[in-house]
């Protein structure tokens, strides 16, 4: 008898990572590829997805399995957290956790994300300075 071989793993290939809210609003979209321009329609989809699932099945998701993409989703307070991703979804889900927990604990984005919520201004990688820190250290 041989060694069976066991199945190769497929990496991880990110796409989109969002802040956004029930309504479908976005305070924050970073795009880990170029050709990707869809993230107010893709808001909109997502919101519309996850009001359907809380009110048909009193239950919200979490993952949402297209193809080779995997939509990631975590509640953080009033907001979600989302990440796209092509490749395995545990390590993925694992680094949309620790982002979400790190946004929360941490004051200067959690302040400036409750501001842009009051000014409709959207988050920038750079501003406020320990969101990319965060995004690069978890991403």
């Amino acid at each position: 008898m041989r060694a069976i071989e066991p199945p190769e793993s497929v990496g991880e290939e990110p796409i989109l990572l969002l802040i956004m809210d029930n309504s479908g609003t976005i305070y924050f979209n970073h795009h880990f590829i170029t050709n990707w321009d869809h993230s107010d329609l893709f808001s909109s989809f997502l919101s519309a997805f996850i009001t359907f699932s809380s009110e048909i099945f009193s239950k919200s998701i979490d993952r949402i399995r297209i193809g080779e993409n995997t939509i990631l989703i975590n509640p953080v307070e009033s907001f979600l957290t989302c990440y796209i991703i092509k490749g395995q979804s545990y390590p993925a889900l694992q680094k949309l956790t620790r982002f979400s927990e790190a946004i929360r604990e941490n004051t200067e984005i959690w302040q400036a994300l409750n501001k842009s919520v009051k000014t409709s201004e959207m988050l920038d990688l750079n501003k406020p300075p320990a969101l990319r820190t965060v995004i690069d250290e978890i991403f």
